[in-house]
């Protein structure tokens, strides 16, 4: 086909052909494109992938539930057993309480008993004489037994209340001299006589001098040769001599009096003597008809004196 252009014309005009130049009129076809080549197989793998996916999905959301179950129940577990914990403890507490008090009050006793102890063991250490020194009083008895007389008769004069390991003391001193010594059993009477007004000063009882008077059968008179104090008998508020001439003491009781003796004849069969004042009275070199009972009450505390021997 050829495009043609008229002289004279401004405007040019397309041509339209119905083919290429030189070409058939027939219209060509385009070859088919080739078909895509087969899609590979899938692995087991792949084939599994999902399945697993699901699988893992679930197992995780169940362990997660588990784990949460797990959790409150040991909560709960560990809730029930602090109450357990604090039920038990409220039981032992309710049982050792009084335990407790129990054994604190026997340990304040026990220390009270302690303390009681060391008082005594310190008390039995200060009455210990001194042996080395009490021996070398004993070469010298007559300055002993003068030194305890003095000593006996200024306290009682300033009223002074010696303390017992004192008195203790000089005991045991004149207990190492021997009974002939000059001076010996006055010196024993002025202990005895010591004893007596010092139970009086410290107000253990009534002062017998405060309320003796004379009593028949126990009281020196003129018209007295025998004192007999017999027969159960309750003498009270007496002054009672014990050695008028040939005096007997049997099966009396001798309460709140002042007793005197100077040495003299007595029998004793089963006497006692209950807060009585005794005056004794023993001349120098005088030997006693009853040293063993003058030994006796000089080892005594004579609040409630009873007499160890008879005869």
């Amino acid at each position: 086909m050829h495009a043609l252009q008229q002289p004279g014309s401004r405007s040019a005009k397309i041509l339209a052909f119905d083919g290429f130049m030189g070409s058939s009129s027939r219209k060509r076809t385009r070859p088919a494109p080739a078909a895509p080549p087969p899609a590979p197989k899938p692995t087991s793998w792949e084939r599994n992938r999902d399945t697993i996916y699901v699988v893992s999905t679930i197992l995780v959301g169940l362990t997660a539930v588990a784990t949460l179950c797990l959790t409150v129940h040991w909560h709960n577990v560990a809730t029930e057993s602090v109450s357990s914990d604090e039920h038990v403890n409220q039981l032992i507490n309710d049982k050792l309480v009084p335990i407790s008090q129990q054994l604190q009050t026997l340990t304040a006793q026990v220390n009270d008993a302690l303390g009681q102890l060391k008082r005594i063991d310190a008390r039995v250490n200060t009455l210990k004489p001194d042996s080395t020194n009490l021996q070398a009083k004993v070469t010298q008895p007559d300055h002993v037994l003068g030194g305890i007389r003095t000593n006996l008769a200024k306290a009682e004069k300033h009223r002074q209340q010696l303390p017992e390991s004192k008195l203790v003391d000089y005991r045991k001193q004149v207990e190492a001299v021997a009974p002939s010594a000059k001076d010996y059993w006055t010196t024993v009477a002025a202990i005895i006589n010591y004893q007596s007004f010092l139970n009086q000063l410290q107000q253990n009882a009534p002062d017998p001098d405060a309320v003796a008077k004379p009593c028949m059968f126990a009281t020196n008179s003129p018209n007295v040769r025998y004192n007999v104090l017999s027969g159960t008998q309750l003498f009270t508020d007496c002054y009672v001599d014990l050695d008028t001439s040939d005096n007997l003491i049997q099966d009396a009781v001798i309460k709140d009096s002042v007793v005197r003796y100077h040495g003299g004849q007595i029998a004793f069969q089963h006497a006692v003597f209950i807060n009585c004042r005794f005056v004794v009275d023993i001349k120098a070199s005088q030997e006693p008809t009853r040293p063993d009972f003058l030994l006796a009450l000089m080892k005594s505390g004579q609040i409630n004196f009873k007499l160890p021997v008879t005869g």
